[in-house]
């Protein structure tokens, strides 16, 4: 599952701008540590969420945060969160299917 975050104000482009114009201390590794903190928080509300529907807790165990690499630059940082290979699952049951909605649509 995608999600985008909004904000309201700057355009994407003013803020990639005055990013740009920064001093490189709040760039870079500190703008990528920021984003890898606020996913943190996204990760840690999933793992609740799925420890509140567990049968075994591979899901809970298996959510993860980190920086998309191909996407982040030192201007901008992209960080996925959501299960690994074990708990690959967790897809099926964030977006629902036959077996999880009981058919239901």
């Amino acid at each position: 599952m995608r999600m985008t975050v909004r904000f309201r104000g700057p355009s994407p482009e003013d803020i990639r701008r005055r990013l740009e114009l920064m001093p490189q201390e709040v760039r870079g590794q500190a703008l990528r540590d920021a984003v890898l903190e606020g996913a943190e928080v996204i990760r840690e509300q999933a793992e609740a969420n799925a420890r509140a529907i567990q049968r075994t807790g591979t899901l809970a165990r298996d959510i993860h945060a980190e920086i998309d690499e191909r996407q982040t630059t030192d201007a901008k940082a992209v960080a996925v969160v959501g299960p690994g290979k074990e708990g690959w699952y967790g897809r099926l049951v964030e977006t629902g299917h036959d077996i999880v909605t009981g058919g239901y649509k």
